[in-house]
């Protein structure tokens, strides 16, 4: 009986006492936060970018709504090109902490972007690049009928994820 104490008071205290990380040599136990400083980063590709080449709020768009997680501003930079590879846009924005920023190939009534990134240029079949000074960023994007409120279709497009959330499986 007195055996059985002991364990119970041994599980007790391993179950009070906080755990906490130990470090791999020459490394740190929580990673350090990153910052509009950092360099940037490959974090999303998509393929399927299409755009009409229409006026604000007409036609077809493709709007990438970005969010994120960080607690420090961060650098959120959209490339993006035609099917044959040459650059469309490349645009570089600042965003805050916890920030959603979307920007679309052009103005829609749907979203509220942030900017447009190919106003006027016909795209079809093209790609975009997303990079960011962080991780802690994640990015959705669709083909949007840019006309309506709410849009009469919208198609969502795959995403490529590179450099995953830590602890994530994306």
């Amino acid at each position: 009986m007195n055996m059985r104490r002991w364990m119970m008071a041994g599980a007790a205290v391993a179950f009070v006492l906080p755990v906490q990380a130990k470090p791999r040599q020459g490394g740190t136990a929580q990673p350090v936060p990153l910052a509009a400083t950092d360099p940037l980063a490959a974090i999303y590709r998509v393929s399927g970018v299409s755009d009409t080449g229409s006026g604000v709020q007409l036609g077809v768009a493709t709007a990438f709504p970005c969010t994120s997680s960080s607690t420090v501003a961060e650098k959120l930079r959209y490339i993006v090109r035609a099917p044959n590879g040459i650059v469309i846009a490349d645009k570089t924005y600042s965003i805050a902490a916890r920030q959603t920023f979307t920007a679309s190939t052009h103005f829609t009534a749907f979203f509220t972007e942030e900017d447009s990134l190919s106003a006027g240029v016909i795209i079809d079949q093209g790609t975009v690049t997303i990079q960011a000074t962080t991780t802690n960023i994640t990015c959705s994007a669709m083909i949007v009928d840019a006309a309506n409120l709410p849009p009469t279709f919208a198609v969502a497009l795959h995403l490529q994820r590179f450099n995953p959330l830590s602890g994530t499986q994306e």
